[in-house]
């Protein structure tokens, strides 16, 4: 059984799903959507790492351009993409940069004077003078061959460069701006992926706070959207990009932010190329609970834990709960160290019995809070569903009702039920199918004594403030 932080749910069907998306024609910009804490990354990491021999990831966790300024973001986001660059060895010092690369860097760099210079020569050009146009063509081939020697120079120094980019992004946390030489040193690194798909994903903007998140997304659209003649290009030649985020969270905050009659839609299509992708696996993170509880009386109440998870934990709405893979670790790795036991008293024809909150309902109890769940938002469905199992959940605490317990008396039902242990404890065995039937039969037990029952077993357990507490 696999109980860890991470559980590891199978996700197989899903995997076959995304890789048919991800080989759509028009999949160039997608968003990955599914409520926080659902394993998006996960999934996304082990789908990647599955599937090297047919896409080069870029893994980029924005959460940490909320700090910067405008300007700055994207350079940040520059410096995470030459980090990865360099540890996939995709920038070597023996590359050999692109000749316009070279110019226009030299441009910058080492041209000094270069525009009045061409200036002047256009000057001259324009001179009826011959010589004169003869000089200008002459000191233009003079420029070009230096463009060369510059070439062999800085095709030594490129990794010199890269090094201090990084250092400078550390240090300094600027850039000068201008000629984007990092920009086309990505550009060329991603164009020379052969063989396989280049997918840029930016991960985690759940986590990103509300009043930024907008303001990150406007920088990267202002940057990506690039389009040649009648096709559309990613930045940096990147085959896919990928967002991860909840889709329907993103779209509150938008609303909550501009108003609900902002059109969300016509604002989020400019990061989707095609519809988003919905990475739904409620069934799955079921199946895998059922499959992996290690307590034994909630094993015997799968169709109650399952009508309680479907119904509150699955539909995606403002009022109902998500179900997370922290949830589930927590869920199934409780162990009731800090649970106390109550004892409560009763007396019935003169004799005093006890009855222990030691019993699968406060068990039960415990479990539904570590999913955010409250007897009230469940109670209706232990009466809707009022099966065997339920009735065996409640078990002893059926004695709190006066009126049952005389009746079951009266039926000669009490013993064989409800055993007296040495310490005058009371022990519930568990009854038969056909024993239900029966007392449902004869309206011994009905759906409407189990909300003020689990009522009362609700307060009596939340003022167990120690194992000897009596009440």
């Amino acid at each position: 059984m696999n109980t860890n932080c991470n559980p590891k749910i199978n996700t197989y069907n899903h995997d076959k799903r995304f890789a048919t998306y991800l080989e759509k024609e028009n999949s160039k910009r997608i968003i990955f959507s599914a409520p926080f804490g659902m394993g998006k990354t996960q999934f996304l990491q082990n789908f990647f790492a599955n599937n090297t021999a047919d896409y080069e990831c870029f893994h980029l966790f924005p959460i940490n351009y909320q700090v910067a300024a405008n300007e700055d973001i994207f350079d940040i986001f520059k410096f995470d993409l030459i980090q990865h660059l360099v540890a996939k060895n995709l920038i070597k010092s023996d590359d050999k940069l692109s000749k316009s690369l070279i110019a226009q860097s030299y441009m910058i760099n080492e041209g000094g004077n270069i525009v009045w210079r061409i200036l002047k020569q256009f000057t001259k050009i324009g001179s009826p003078i011959l010589g004169q146009g003869v000089e200008s063509v002459e000191n233009n081939l003079n420029f070009l061959n230096n463009i060369k020697k510059y070439q062999r120079k800085i095709n030594n120094l490129k990794i010199d460069k890269v090094i201090n980019f990084i250092n400078e992004v550390v240090g300094n946390n600027k850039l000068v701006y201008g000629f984007d030489f990092m920009g086309r040193l990505i550009s060329e690194s991603i164009e020379s992926i052969e063989g396989k798909q280049s997918v840029l994903i930016l991960d985690d903007l759940d986590r990103i706070d509300p009043g930024h998140i907008f303001r990150i997304l406007n920088v990267f659209s202002a940057h990506f959207d690039k389009t040649i003649g009648d096709e559309d290009i990613n930045k940096y030649g990147f085959d896919k990009i990928i967002l991860v985020c909840d889709f329907n969270n993103i779209k509150n905050i938008f609303e909550y932010l501009y108003g609900p009659k902002t059109d969300f839609n016509g604002y989020i299509n400019k990061y989707m190329s095609c519809p988003y992708y919905e990475f739904w696996i409620f069934n799955e993170v079921i199946r895998y609970i059922l499959d992996n509880i290690s307590d034994d009386d909630l094993k015997q109440i799968p169709n109650i834990l399952l009508t309680i998870f479907k119904k509150h934990l699955v539909l995606i709405d403002s009022n109902s709960y998500y179900l997370t893979l922290r949830d589930i670790s927590s869920f199934l790795n409780n162990k009731f160290q800090d649970i106390y036991v109550c004892k409560i008293q009763r007396i019935y024809n003169g004799r005093k019995y006890i009855i222990s909150t030691d019993a699968p309902l406060t068990r039960f109890l415990s479990y539904m809070k570590i999913l955010h769940l409250e007897y009230w938002d469940f109670i209706g469905d232990l009466k809707s569903e009022f099966s065997l199992e339920v009735f065996n959940l409640i078990g002893v605490f059926w004695l709190l009702n006066e009126n049952l317990e005389k009746t079951l008396f009266d039926y000669n039902m009490l013993n064989p039920m409800f055993e007296h242990t040495k310490n005058s404890e009371i022990k519930f065995n568990k009854i038969t199918e056909n024993q239900f039937i029966e007392m449902k039969n004869l309206n011994i037990v009905n759906s409407e004594l189990i909300e003020s029952i689990v009522i009362k077993v609700s307060l009596i357990y939340s003022n167990c403030f120690s194992n000897e507490t009596v009440i």
